[in-house]
């Protein structure tokens, strides 16, 4: 159908499309521009990729679209977009396309729900409707919904639109004179994203023409189609194999290293104890068992204990923020490489809670003993709070207590070295303190929790008031 539409095209092809990889379709353009020399086409799509198989799945195959529809053609005549938009500030935001629309001059209008892409052409079940201007009303409705199209994606008024429209070398003046700190149209440049590649296994997976798994037949002979996997369900597939290999990993590392164990640290910590070397030692035991999810509490009792309750928190706050710091940067490069997409709603509600809370929230999450520390460190580095946030919370939240497990821990050596009431008595204090630091956060964190949520519900209540009063 659209290769019949596209052959009829004599002054204006508009597409506006999530996807375009199909080269049956970029070829059906090319050869209608060389065939009509008065052709222009404007092609408005997605610009930045999200993960790792979008990129290479259909935008490396969008460089070949590109290539093969502006091959001999002059590009003046052919562009294919991106609409964005920047602020004052010099923030820019991508429009995210998910529409499916083509208008052919002003005789025929497309709307419906194929892609211009291999799974949409061959192989998924699509509705499109074709609308046809058949009389001069219905032909300017066709004409006023591609200009008020185009309009919006390039921040001109719909008067405007619709002057250039009905002049000459339209997409020039189209992709000219646009108004700044309003949408613009620019001319894509997927270079930035990846290489062109026309078969690679993440277009196998996500934009193939035939089915991954060939019919089965059935008691009766009867063939019947095994539908192709979402990509979501093949994307937690392979997180799921890879997080249980890296599980099975850890556990094989922790069972048969035998310094992988709290004697074996603390006779490691023990030897660098009056040393140049006692600081880059602890800071790298800790980076080490950040990386295996060593506990951390185990660490920096071990670290009180050698090198006492003043040096021991000290050196446990330096290595715990270079641990946290280390692991938060793999989570960050894990969410940039599509955890963050593919975790979905609990990974965005966790964003939505450190965002709001930020040094607070992540002081709060520190002093509460809910979740692994490398885990917490993970999950942040996929949140959208920035590193110095971070780091300062981790700081702000751990280091009282690292001053509880100081007294804790070098209690616990002096009980062993020199057993006395003095000893058990500082011991219990530092268990008492800990403890109390616990419970305090706690209270301290609902509160301020309770107080976040009074006035959000006030500046609700204030948005609302000014917008009835407006």
């Amino acid at each position: 159908m659209l290769l019949d539409l596209i052959g009829q095209a004599e002054r204006f092809i508009y597409i506006e499309n999530q996807f375009t990889t199909r080269e049956e379709i970029a070829r059906a353009l090319n050869k209608q521009l060389k065939a009509k020399p008065d052709l222009e086409v404007l092609i408005v799509s997605s610009y930045d990729p999200k993960g790792l198989f979008e990129t290479e799945a259909f935008w490396a195959s969008r460089l070949a679209f590109k290539d093969i529809v502006e091959d001999g053609v002059d590009t003046d005549r052919i562009k294919m977009t991106y609409s964005s938009i920047r602020d004052q500030q010099g923030c820019l935001a991508y429009k995210r396309i998910h529409s499916k629309v083509m208008t052919i001059d002003d005789r025929f209008l497309v709307i419906g729900s194929s892609n211009l892409s291999n799974r949409s052409m061959t192989l998924d079940t699509e509705v499109d409707v074709v609308m046809f201007g058949d009389t001069d009303s219905n032909r300017k409705c066709i004409a006023f919904t591609r200009d008020d199209l185009i309009a919006e994606h390039t921040g001109r008024d719909i008067e405007t639109t619709e002057a250039i429209m009905g002049g000459n070398h339209v997409v020039n003046e189209l992709m000219n004179n646009q108004i700044a700190h309003g949408y613009v149209l620019t001319e894509i440049n997927d270079e930035e994203f990846t290489e062109a590649s026309k078969a690679n296994i993440f277009r196998t997976i996500s934009d193939p023409e035939e089915p991954l798994i060939p019919p089965v037949k059935g008691l009766g002979g009867k063939l019947t189609a095994i539908t192709n996997p979402r990509r979501r369900t093949i994307m937690i597939t392979v997180g799921l194999a890879v997080l249980a290999c890296i599980v099975g990993l850890l556990l094989f590392v922790s069972n048969t290293v035998p310094w992988l164990d709290g004697d074996r640290i603390s006779a490691f910590l023990e030897e660098s104890r009056g040393t140049y070397f006692a600081l880059p030692t602890v800071l790298l035991v800790y980076l080490i068992g950040g990386l295996l999810f060593f506990p951390v509490t185990v660490l920096s009792l071990a670290v009180a204990a050698i090198f006492g309750p003043i040096w021991g928190p000290i050196y446990g706050i330096f290595g715990a923020l270079l641990s946290a710091g280390t692991t938060f940067l793999i989570g960050k490069g894990l969410g940039n490489a599509g955890l963050r997409k593919l975790a979905g709603p609990k990974v965005e509600a966790v964003d939505k809670k450190l965002a709001n809370t930020g040094i607070v929230g992540v002081a709060t999450i520190r002093m509460l003993p809910i979740a692994p520390f490398s885990l917490v460190n993970l999950v942040a580095g996929i949140s959208s709070i920035s590193l110095m946030q971070f780091l300062m919370g981790t700081f702000l939240g751990m280091f009282p207590q690292m001053i509880a497990k100081g007294l804790v821990g070098d209690s616990i050596m002096q009980i062993f070295k020199q057993p006395s009431a003095e000893t058990v008595t500082y011991l219990v204090i530092g268990l008492v303190v800990w403890i109390a630091m616990i419970v305090g956060s706690q209270k301290l964190a609902k509160m301020y929790q309770a107080r976040k949520q009074s006035d959000n519900a006030e500046d609700s209540e204030k948005k609302e008031s000014e917008q009835c009063i407006a």
